[in-house]
């Protein structure tokens, strides 16, 4: 059996602003399709940096590259050999950094709703990393507990975790940070890093964000 570990998936559905509630809706992270690849971002303004869109540009028209069509995903993947594969997220990455972490965790738990519906319908083909809230022990344990109901394997931590609500940096090693692994080591479930993740947008255009 061949697995591939390392694949990568681009939402390429407006499941954020669909599934949010409607109280929320104005707020939600939008999916569009721009220049030949899927963006997200706010109000017409992409959260992407523009190196990391150009390399979106080479995949995104691919045959099953968007999350809407998984059936030619699994076609790809059977003519490469390759039997199953874990599948990465492309710009939702954006999101690691959103300064609202409510609607940050909402969006997370959204993308993972979606990803395991894909798995489900994929036939043991497909499966996806979700994502989980990292900043806060009880969010944890929220998080990990819907994710493993829906099926998931795995879920993909940042490697920049960023800054809690007080503005200090946020450290996998500190000591505060013991009640977020005990809830990861309650859930036994593998975790997995990604390099190459989306970084924040140079301070100058910060828009986006402050206007989310």
């Amino acid at each position: 059996m061949v697995f591939s570990a390392d694949n990568h998936i681009s939402l390429a559905e407006d499941i954020f602003y669909q599934r949010f509630p409607d109280e929320l809706k104005d707020k939600a992270p939008r999916i569009w399709y721009e220049d030949g690849a899927y963006q997200l971002g706010r109000k017409g303004q992409s959260f992407l940096p523009g190196d990391f869109s150009a390399v979106l540009m080479q995949y995104d028209d691919l045959p099953g590259a968007g999350s809407t069509n998984i059936e030619a995903r699994i076609q790809e993947l059977h003519e490469d050999g390759v039997d199953k594969e874990l599948a990465f997220p492309n710009a939702v990455l954006a999101l690691f950094h959103y300064p609202d972490k409510q609607i940050r965790e909402l969006a997370f738990r959204i993308y993972n709703e979606y990803i395991a519906e894909l798995q489900e319908r994929s036939g043991g083909h497909f499966y996806g990393a979700g994502l989980i809230n990292w900043w806060d022990p009880q969010g944890t344990r929220r998080t990990l507990a819907e994710l493993k109901s829906l099926g998931l394997k795995t879920f993909l931590l940042p490697l920049n975790p960023g800054k809690d609500d007080e503005g200090n940096i946020i450290d996998y090693a500190s000591d505060t940070m013991s009640p977020v692994w005990d809830e990861i080591e309650d859930a036994g479930l593998p975790v997995t890093h990604h390099i190459g993740e989306t970084p924040r947008k140079p301070r100058a255009s910060t828009t986006a964000w402050s206007s989310a």
